[in-house]
């Protein structure tokens, strides 16, 4: 059975994930875009830097070309977002795109976007699923000769695409000194490409392809997997901040000037002050229920709206849509832009940034503490904990009747349910949710002290049995 979850079609290469599942994704594709009316009848389909990914990928295209689809093929690894914007660069149907983002190496994916370019809405998900699971296995492909099969330059027309709605010139003036971890995956060269013809330095870790994401575990931009990038950072007083992408490009990771780790909660936070205080963008956030009291607290002081939304751009993207947000953002550190497409963007992410610290002059610390002072300090942590079959079951059936409100370490003021369960508290809230993409229970907090984050995490811990 084939099941997307948050973020597409995720699973063990060659246990689940096999060229014959792949094809009948592709097929579910097919026959969403075929049965759709005022649908352009392309689709983009590009890869990342995994293991047999742009075999993969070609076995995606195939399947389309023998449906009578067109594809826009991208023959080298490219970033999430950046096969994503050639949706609207090319008018295509949407995108196929093999990854598995931030997963270990011996995973694979299939995402898909919408013609808008973002991540696609449940419903057209659940089509392309029925769709996927009922495919019987064609006979035979058309191998890469068809008329169907353009090839494009997606590096070349996203560059351009950034250097239209980021202030390039005033990041290369800045003189600023960036150390980048690619993590082996998909965003290598990017920012050099972009920033490189300047007098600011751009010097890059993990630049090379590697499948096996050696010495960092999986190409995961959290605190535990950066190591290096801030230990270099420690050493050498002239790096002014290191950024950091996972495997497909569409998150980032953030180091400020002191070598520290920058929550994802803070870096979104960073964006949403520069676009309200200093850029004077008008228009409201929109952010999974899982990100930051901070936002709501920057929305109230420059009179805007927050609208929350399940966790995954399939719910943060169309939202942002409807009510023509500024920006979006979720815990992961997966961001959108309303100049660009309603999809997460990593190497955007890190330009909007670079042109804050370019314009303002300030450092990435000094900003964190300009924010502060706004919105007061948050401390915030997220535990991921591995489960069984048994103990996943077990807490997708935990009633909310049955949390014990008394034994909170906090007056429990509500409690949600849009995705998992979020207590929110008198200072500060904590939640649960199971990883639509992974084996994993995810327990979130944010309170103003790390002993306040972690009694209400342990309080979690405890009345779930893990």
């Amino acid at each position: 059975m084939i099941s997307f979850g948050t973020d597409g079609w995720r699973a063990l290469v060659a246990q689940d994930y096999t060229f014959d599942n792949v094809a009948k994704c592709a097929q579910g594709v097919a026959e969403y875009i075929n049965q759709t009316e005022d649908l352009p009848k392309s689709i983009v389909v590009g890869h990342d830097t995994r293991f047999l990914s742009k075999e993969f990928a070609s076995t995606a295209r195939d399947v389309l070309v023998s449906n009578g689809i067109k594809v826009f093929w991208i023959d080298s690894p490219a970033p999430t977002p950046v096969i994503a914007y050639m949706v609207t660069h090319c008018n295509a149907g949407g995108a196929i795109i093999i990854t598995a983002s931030h997963n270990p190496y011996d995973w694979n994916g299939f995402k898909f976007k919408s013609h808008l370019g973002g991540s696609a809405s449940q419903d057209i998900i659940d089509q392309i699923e029925s769709y996927a699971n009922s495919a019987m296995p064609l006979d035979k492909y058309v191998y890469g000769s068809s008329d169907l099969i353009e090839h494009i330059s997606a590096k070349e027309a996203y560059i351009s695409h950034v250097t239209n709605i980021v202030d390039i010139r005033a990041i290369k003036d800045s003189k600023l000194s960036i150390l980048v971890d690619c993590m082996f995956g998909a965003g290598i060269d990017y920012l050099t490409d972009i920033l490189g013809d300047g007098a600011t330095k751009v010097t890059q870790l993990h630049n090379a392809i590697n499948p096996n994401f050696p010495e960092i575990g999986q190409p995961e931009p959290i605190e535990q997997h950066l190591g290096e990038l801030m230990g270099k950072i420690r050493s050498s007083p002239t790096i002014d901040i290191g950024v950091a992408f996972d495997g497909d490009a569409d998150r980032l990771g953030l180091i400020d000037d002191k070598g520290h780790y920058i929550s994802t909660l803070d870096s979104f936070s960073l964006l949403a002050y520069y676009f309200l205080a200093y850029k004077k963008h008008s228009g409201g956030i929109v952010k999974s229920i899982t990100h930051s009291d901070m936002i709501n607290k920057l929305c109230d002081e420059y009179n805007m709206p927050v609208y929350e939304t399940a966790v995954g751009f399939k719910n943060l993207g169309p939202k942002m849509i409807d009510v023509n947000a500024v920006l979006a953002g979720e815990e992961s550190g997966g961001f959108a832009f309303r100049d660009s497409i309603p999809e997460r963007d990593g190497i955007l992410s890190a330009l909007y940034l670079l042109e804050l610290l370019a314009t303002s002059g300030k450092s990435c610390s000094e900003l964190l503490t300009e924010l502060y002072s706004v919105v007061g300090a948050h401390i915030y942590s997220r535990v991921d904990i591995s489960l069984t079959e048994k103990q996943r079951l077990e807490i997708k059936s935990f009633a909310t009747s049955n949390i014990p409100v008394a034994e909170c370490p906090m007056k429990i003021d509500q409690i949600t349910v849009i995705d998992g369960v979020k207590l929110i508290c008198d200072n500060g809230w904590v939640a649960y949710r199971l990883s639509g993409t992974e084996p994993l229970l995810r327990i979130y907090s944010e309170s103003d002290t790390q002993s306040s984050v972690d009694a209400l995490i342990a309080y979690v811990r405890t009345f779930l049995g893990v």
